[in-house]
């Protein structure tokens, strides 16, 4: 029988890192820990949060990882990279906030960051200020997905969130940045896994 609790903080953890992806570009240390393969544990376990059919993703996500070490500059790829997905580089380039998606005019702070901000503060939880970055940023939003796996939330709840607050929009910036010409291929299949996990979380919950 699967432990429930186990189950929840594995999520939280996969929740934490893929929030830390993408809230900022990956730095030396960072590089340097993956070179070692300290994300080995959490490789072997994103298989089990995602369809079957999806784990594929997970392979050519670690083989990314390890075409890192043939090139000298990969740090400064990825900066590149990240750059030209999640920092607005040019006038058609992918942002990645929930209201950029929700309305007509591509315009920031609409609802869907007014929404994040209302659950935050029920959460007892403020934004960086020096992060400057609005409420709906998707790392803000998974982090906050973390949290509720911590605390045990309701599960209808969770899905709820996933479903309207993140499922919503996600799968429109995921398409934008796979149509995004990039030397690496991480951040792509960062977002596609994050996907597929969302997915499957929401069908799970609402046919339980």
């Amino acid at each position: 029988m699967t432990n429930p609790v186990k189950e929840g903080a594995d999520k939280a953890v996969a929740c934490r890192w893929w929030a830390s992806v993408l809230f900022s570009e990956i730095d030396e240390k960072q590089l340097d820990l993956y070179g070692k393969g300290e994300l080995g544990p959490l490789l072997e376990g994103l298989p089990h949060l995602i369809p079957e059919e999806d784990a594929d993703l997970v392979e050519a996500l670690r083989q990314d990882i390890e075409s890192w070490k043939k090139v000298t500059s990969a740090r400064l790829i990825l900066a590149t990279d990240y750059a030209s997905l999640f920092l607005g580089h040019g006038r058609e380039g992918p942002l990645p906030y929930a209201s950029y998606y929700y309305s007509e005019g591509r315009r920031l702070f609409a609802k869907p960051h007014d929404d994040m901000v209302e659950r935050l503060n029920k959460a007892g939880l403020q934004i960086n200020a020096q992060g400057q970055e609005p409420a709906d940023h998707l790392a803000i939003m998974v982090s906050y997905l973390a949290l509720l796996y911590e605390e045990s939330h309701s599960a209808a709840y969770i899905a709820t969130f996933i479903t309207e607050g993140i499922l919503s929009w996600l799968p429109q910036f995921t398409k934008h940045c796979n149509n995004v010409t990039t030397e690496f291929q991480f951040y792509q299949l960062v977002l596609q896994i994050l996907q597929a996990f969302l997915q499957k979380e929401a069908e799970e919950i609402r046919g339980a």
